[in-house]
């Protein structure tokens, strides 16, 4: 029997693609926002590379009253809504338990991206008792000395497989249907050994993995970590393109794999017939002060949460212009949240997720 949580996720992001033709077709807006993402700090345990959110100086956060009175206010507008909460590591936070426990309080779907190199404040059981949708797990190496130089600290790798093995555990003993996902960034230092991340996946019994490659962010190794062996990366894109068709429990699209060179060549969305980026009428980006953006990529703020409900700066005058703006973006982004789908892959991706929700559920104990 399909669950009502899956369910709810599934028809809110359904309805928001819908509803996204009609607003580029007609100019009528009547969509929802299908990604939440909150950041809930910037703080983070880990030094990566790539990314320059643990550089931060201006640790201005919401409280918890802030984001709880938030999630309650987005609950009464968007009984659909789902929440991709993320860092900075959220685990920091020590409030972080509140809040998801607020989440589940009201019925409001929820899921959390983590390095997983630490539990949050209270533990696996309370984290696992909260009923989390999904977590996502950043692992970006299956060979500890890769995932601990992306990550700049040494010992994540062994810290965060046997954090996945508490959690699976943890999630059998309480009979929860939490899915874990894996995250990997794509750079020059994994791609070697981004098949055996699949594998590795699959041989868990997880949902599945999700692909990124890097982006060029300022201050940080990003130059170091870009791939450049284009004859390379397009053998690889291949071979996973080919993996996917078989089986094996790859999330991301074919062809956002299949853009990887065109990704590390810089090239536009011209060049490949794209179209128009979603983003847009797909996003709602929370900052940990508040600040909500359509596009963290071009910094679209359109409100801040401390001000206005949700359902104000989503449909503000600002929102419309930023809308407008990122529609004439022609950058070849291939972040998770620009994912196109059809409405065929939306199925099969939904059909992947009710057969591992029942398989993660039914983890034996043992293992």
């Amino acid at each position: 029997m399909i669950d009502r949580k899956l369910f709810n996720y599934s028809f809110g992001y359904l309805k928001n693609s819908i509803f996204g033709n009609l607003y580029l077709g007609f100019g009528i807006n009547i969509c929802k926002p299908a990604t939440i993402s909150a950041l809930l700090t910037w703080r983070c345990n880990a030094r990566c590379l790539m990314c320059d959110y643990w550089r931060q100086k201006n640790y201005n956060e919401m409280s918890t009253r802030d984001w709880t009175r938030f999630l309650t206010e987005l609950k009464r507008w968007h009984k659909n809504a789902h929440v991709q909460f993320s860092g900075g590591e959220p685990f920091v936070r020590k409030d972080v338990m509140e809040i998801f426990e607020h989440c589940a309080e009201i019925d409001l779907s929820y899921g959390i991206t983590t390095n997983l190199a630490i539990m949050p404040y209270g533990g696996v059981e309370r984290l696992v008792g909260a009923n989390p949708f999904n977590i996502n797990v950043s692992l970006d190496g299956i060979k500890a000395k890769t995932h601990d130089y992306g990550r700049g600290v040494q010992g994540f790798f062994t810290k965060v497989m046997n954090n996945i093995d508490t959690i699976l555990h943890e999630i059998s003993k309480q009979n929860k249907k939490i899915m874990i996902i894996i995250k990997t960034t794509v750079s020059n230092i994994n791609i070697d050994q981004l098949e055996d991340i699949v594998k590795f996946v699959k041989n868990k019994g997880l949902v599945g993995v999700n692909f990124q490659p890097i982006f060029k962010w300022p201050n940080t190794l990003s130059e170091e970590l870009w791939v450049t062996d284009f004859e390379k990366i397009e053998k690889i894109s291949s071979k996973l393109v080919d993996m996917k068709r078989s089986g094996f429990p790859i999330l991301s699209p074919e062809r956002d794999i299949l853009n990887w060179k065109s990704h590390f060549k810089e090239e536009t969305t011209e060049e490949h017939s794209r179209g128009r980026c979603m983003v847009g009428i797909k996003n709602f980006d929370i900052s940990p002060n508040g600040d909500v953006l359509l596009c963290r990529g071009i910094n679209s703020k359109i409100g801040n949460l401390t001000v206005n409900k949700p359902s104000e700066i989503w449909h503000s005058k600002i929102a419309g212009n930023e809308r407008d703006r990122i529609l004439r973006c022609r950058r070849l982004c291939l972040a998770t949240c620009m994912t196109k789908r059809s409405i065929k892959e939306l199925f099969l991706t939904f059909l992947k997720m009710v057969k591992t929700r029942d398989i993660v559920s039914r983890v034996s104990l043992k293992d």
